[in-house]
C-alpha cells in the first residue's frame, strides 16, 4: 500500500498551489491585456490595441468582449469587411448583446439589406424600447426606404433627448442636407457642437459643410477648435493646412504644418507631411532642406530617406534619390525597409531604361520575400514591356494571392493575358475587378476601356454609367464616355458630358480644352476657338493650355490666317515671356512661311528659356537643313546632345541628315547608338536594319539585319514586314522574302518600292512572269526611290 509521507504531502500542496496559481495566472494576464487593449484604443492606437486583443484571445479564444474590440478597430481602420466578421462572432458568443445587434443592424444597412437591419431593431427594442441607438438605425432604415419624413422625425426625437448624440445630430444633420436643406443642417450640427465642446467630429463636418458653401473663414475657425480639442492629432492639422492652401494662404498654411512638428519632433510623419507641402507648393529646394535636417535629427527614421529619395526625383536629381534610396538599403539590409528601398530604388532605374540593374533589384527582394507585392508587380510590368506576356502573368498572379480583389493588379492581369492574346481571361479578370469592387470607379473605367477597344460600345457606356452613379462628376468617366459617344457619332451626348466637366469643375481647363476638339472635330471652328481661349485663361501653364494653344494655331493655319496665329502668339509671348511654346510654335508658323531668319530666332529664344527641351533643337536643326547648311544642322543637333545626353529625338534626327546626306556609316553608328539606349526602338531598328542591308551588304550585316526585324514578321505594318522581307531576299531566302513581301504588297499594293522588291525576289526564284508585274508597277514615270534604276534595267533585260 502507497505511503503517504509528510514529504509527499507537501509536493502534492504544492502543485495544487502551482496549478491555482497558474489559473489565476492565466486570469490577471486576461484582464490586463483587456485593460491595456481598451487604452490603447482609447489612444486610438489601433495596432498596439489590436496585439492586446488577440493577445486575450490566445488565452480565451471566446472572449466577446476581444472580438468586439477588434471589431471597433477594424471599423475605425475603415476595414470594414473584417469588423463586420468580428462583431458577427463577439455576438455569435454572446447574443443577449443589444448594443452590438445595434452595431451590426448598420452594417447590415450598410450594405442594402434592410429586412435584416429591421430585424436588429425589433430584436433590439422588444427588450430595451427606448434604447436610442436602435432608434437611430431605425431611422436610418426609413431614409434607406425613401421616408425622409419619418427618418427625421425619429432622429429629431433622440436629438431633443439627448442634444449630445452624436450620431443622431450626424444623421439628421445629413438628410437635411440631402434635401438641399444646408442651413438646417449646419443649425443641427452647431447645437450638438455647442452640447458637447469637446466633440471633433462634428465641428470636422461643420467645416466640410462651411467649405461647400464658400466659407472658408467660418471652416477654418471649426478646425482651429478641432485641433485646440485634439492638439496631437495630425489630420487635423493637416485639414487645416490643405484648407489655407486652396485658399492660396501658403504662408500660413506652413505655419500649421511646422507647428505640427513642434508638437512632436521625433514623429517622422510630421516631417513628411511639411516636406510634401514644400515640395507641391513651395519650392522642392525648401522640401530638401527640411529633410536633410530632419533626418540629422532622426538618422534611423527610414521614412524620411524615402521622403527625401522621392524629392529627389522630383527635383530630376536622380543619382541623389539613387544614394538616398541606396543608404536606406545599406542600413537595413533586408528588412522590410530594406526591400522596400530596393523596390523604389528599381522602379526608378526602370524608368530610366537600366533594364538590367533594375531587374537585379527585384530579383534579390523576390529571393528574400517571394511574396513582396510591390517587386511583383514590377516584375510583372517589367515582362509586360519585354512582350513576355506568360512571365507578366505568372507575376500578376502571385501578387494576387495577398489581393484578390485588387483593381489595380487585376487590370494588369488583363493586360498581360491581351498580351497572351488570351482576349477572353482578359475580360473575365476586369469583370472579376468590377464584381469585387462595385464601388470602384476605377474597376468600372478598365472593364469599359476593354468594351471599348473591341468596339461594344453598348456595354462600354453602361459601365461607365455605373461609374458615374458612384461618382457624377469624376472627370476621367466623363471624358471617356463623350469620347465612346463622338465615336458613336453622337455628339449631342458627348458636347453635354463634356459640358458637365465645365459646370462641376469649372476651374479645370479639361473640360474647355475637350470641348473645345469636340467642335474642332465638327470644323466649328469659332466654337472650338472660344473653348481654347478659355481653357487658356483658366490655367495658362497647364498641359492642356499648351495644348489648347496648339490647337488655335493649327485652326489659324487651315484657315489661312497664319497673321493671326503670329499675333495670338506674341501676345502669350508678352503675358508670358518665359513661355517656350509659344516661341516653338511661332518658329513653326515661320518655317511653314519659310521665314527662316524669324524662324530660327523664335527657336533660339524656347531653347534659352527652356535648354533641356530636346523639340526645339530639332526644329532649329531642321531650317538649317531646309537652308541646304548641313554642317550647321548638325552642330545644333550636337549642341543639344550636349544638354540632354543620347536623346532619342535628337539622335533619330541627326541619323535622318546624316542619311539624306548619304553618310552611311554616320547614320548607321548613330541608330546604333540609339538601340544602346533602347533596345525596343521600332523607328531606329527598322532604319538600321534597311541601311545594313542596302548600303554596307555584307554577309555579316545581312545576317544582324535579319535578327534585327526578325520581331517585325507579326506586326502586321507593311514598312516593318519589308524591311525584312528584303532581308530574306539579301540574304538568299528566296521563298520566306516572297511569302512575306507578298503580304505587304497586297496591304500597300500603291507603295512603289514594295513593288520592286516583290519583283526583284520573283526574278531571283526565275518566276520572269510574276517579276515583269510587279517590276512594271513599281517604275512608273516619277517613280524615286533607292533601287528604281535597277528596277527599270531588269524589267528591259525580262522584257527583251
Amino acid at each position: 500500500m502507497f505511503r503517504q509521507t509528510f514529504t509527499c504531502k507537501i509536493s502534492i500542496i504544492l502543485l495544487l498551489v502551482l496549478a491555482l496559481a497558474g489559473c489565476g495566472g492565466a486570469e490577471g494576464r486576461k484582464a490586463k491585456y483587456l485593460e491595456r487593449g481598451k487604452a490603447y484604443l482609447t489612444e486610438q492606437n489601433y495596432d498596439k490595441a489590436a496585439v492586446e486583443f488577440k493577445n486575450v484571445l490566445q488565452i480565451d479564444p471566446k472572449n466577446a468582449e476581444a472580438y468586439y474590440s477588434l471589431g471597433q478597430i477594424e471599423e475605425k481602420k475603415r476595414n470594414y469587411p473584417q469588423a463586420f466578421g468580428y462583431y458577427t462572432k463577439a455576438l455569435e458568443l454572446n447574443p443577449d448583446d443589444l448594443a452590438l445587434r445595434s452595431v451590426l443592424g448598420g452594417f447590415y444597412l450598410y450594405s442594402g439589406d434592410a429586412a435584416k437591419a429591421q430585424e436588429m431593431v425589433t430584436a433590439v427594442l422588444a427588450k430595451k424600447p427606448e434604447d436610442p441607438a436602435a432608434h437611430l438605425l431605425n431611422a436610418g432604415i426609413m431614409a434607406r426606404q425613401g421616408n425622409d419624413d419619418g427618418a427625421i422625425k425619429e432622429a429629431s426625437s433622440l436629438v431633443a433627448t439627448n442634444p449630445a448624440f452624436t450620431e443622431a445630430t450626424e444623421f439628421l444633420a445629413a438628410t437635411y442636407a440631402k434635401q438641399g436643406k444646408s442651413e438646417a443642417a449646419i443649425e443641427i450640427m452647431q447645437r450638438g457642437a455647442a452640447a458637447d465642446p469637446k466633440n471633433t467630429s462634428l465641428r470636422l463636418n461643420l467645416a466640410q459643410h462651411f467649405v461647400s458653401k464658400n466659407e472658408p473663414g467660418k471652416a477654418e475657425q471649426m478646425l482651429r477648435e478641432v485641433i485646440a480639442i485634439a492638439p496631437t492629432n495630425l489630420e487635423y492639422r493637416v485639414a487645416l493646412a490643405s484648407l489655407l492652401s486652396r485658399t492660396n494662404e501658403l504662408d500660413k498654411a506652413e505655419k500649421v504644418l511646422r507647428d505640427a512638428v513642434l508638437v512632436d519632433t521625433k514623429d517622422p510623419q510630421r516631417y513628411l507631411v511639411l516636406a510634401e507641402f514644400l515640395a507641391r507648393k513651395k519650392d522642392a529646394k525648401l522640401a530638401e532642406k527640411e529633410l536633410t535636417s530632419a533626418i540629422d535629427s532622426n538618422p534611423s527614421a527610414s521614412e524620411l530617406r524615402f521622403a527625401l529619395g522621392m524629392v529627389y526625383e522630383q527635383m530630376d536629381k536622380l543619382d541623389k534619390a539613387d544614394l538616398a534610396y541606396r543608404e536606406i538599403i545599406s542600413r537595413q539590409g533586408n528588412k522590410p525597409d530594406g526591400l522596400k528601398a530596393k523596390v523604389k530604388l528599381a522602379s526608378m532605374l526602370l524608368r530610366q531604361n537600366k533594364m538590367a540593374d533594375g531587374e537585379q533589384l527585384v530579383n534579390e527582394v523576390l529571393k528574400e520575400n517571394p511574396r513582396d507585392r510591390d517587386a511583383l508587380l514590377l516584375q510583372g510590368k517589367v515582362a509586360l514591356r519585354k512582350g513576355e506576356g506568360l512571365n507578366a502573368i505568372a507575376a500578376f498572379r502571385s501578387a494576387l494571392k495577398d489581393q484578390p480583389a485588387s483593381t489595380e493588379m487585376l487590370g494588369l492581369l488583363a493586360d498581360a493575358y491581351i498580351l497572351n492574346k488570351q482576349p477572353a481571361l482578359a475580360k473575365e479578370s476586369l469583370q472579376k475587378a468590377a464584381d469585387e469592387n462595385p464601388k470602384d470607379v476605377a474597376a468600372h473605367l478598365q472593364l469599359a476601356q476593354y468594351f471599348g477597344r473591341n468596339k461594344d460600345y453598348t456595354a462600354a457606356l453602361k459601365e461607365l454609367d455605373k461609374a458615374l452613379a458612384i461618382s457624377p462628376n469624376d472627370v476621367v468617366t466623363l471624358q471617356a464616355k463623350a469620347e465612346i459617344l463622338a465615336v458613336k457619332r453622337d455628339m449631342k451626348g458627348a458636347e453635354n458630358a463634356l459640358v458637365r466637366i465645365k459646370e462641376a469643375h469649372p476651374a479645370n481647363p479639361l473640360g474647355y480644352f475637350r470641348l473645345g476638339q469636340l467642335y474642332l472635330a465638327q470644323k466649328k471652328f469659332d466654337a472650338a476657338l472660344h473653348e481654347f481661349e478659355v481653357a487658356i485663361a483658366k490655367a495658362p501653364s497647364s498641359p492642356n493650355s499648351v495644348e489648347a494653344l496648339t490647337a488655335i494655331v493649327s485652326i489659324y493655319l487651315v484657315q489661312g490666317k497664319p497673321d493671326k496665329a503670329i499675333a495670338k502668339l506674341n501676345e502669350i509671348a508678352k503675358t508670358s515671356t518665359d513661355n517656350p511654346v509659344a516661341y516653338k510654335l511661332m518658329g513653326g508658323v515661320y518655317l511653314l512661311q519659310k521665314n527662316y531668319d524669324e524662324a530660327e530666332k523664335s527657336f533660339k529664344r524656347a531653347i534659352e528659356i527652356k535648354p533641356n527641351w530636346n523639340i526645339p533643337y530639332e526644329n532649329l536643326a531642321l531650317s538649317h537643313h531646309l537652308r541646304a547648311n548641313t554642317p550647321s544642322a548638325i552642330s545644333i543637333l550636337e549642341q543639344g546632345l550636349k544638354v540632354i545626353p543620347e536623346d532619342t529625338l535628337l539622335l533619330q534626327s541627326l541619323a535622318g541628315i546624316y542619311e539624306s546626306g548619304k553618310d552611311y556609316p554616320k547614320a548607321i553608328a548613330t541608330y546604333e547608338r540609339i538601340l544602346k539606349k533602347t533596345p525596343d526602338n521600332t523607328f531606329a531598328t527598322n532604319n538600321l536594319a534597311s541601311l545594313l542591308v542596302d548600303h554596307k551588304g555584307d554577309a555579316a550585316s545581312v545576317k544582324r539585319a535579319k535578327e534585327l526585324a526578325a520581331r517585325f514578321e507579326s506586326t502586321g505594318q507593311p514598312v516593318l514586314m519589308d524591311t525584312l522581307g528584303w532581308a530574306y531576299y539579301k540574304s538568299g531566302e528566296t521563298d520566306k522574302a516572297i511569302a512575306l513581301l507578298s503580304k505587304v504588297v497586297e496591304k500597300a499594293p500603291k507603295v512603289l518600292v514594295f513593288q520592286y522588291h516583290l519583283g526583284m525576289a520573283y526574278h531571283k526564284k526565275g518566276d520572269a512572269a510574276a517579276a515583269k508585274v510587279h517590276l512594271a508597277k513599281s517604275v512608273e514615270p516619277k517613280a524615286d526611290f533607292p533601287g528604281v534604276d535597277e528596277a527599270r534595267q531588269t524589267l528591259a533585260d525580262l522584257s527583251k
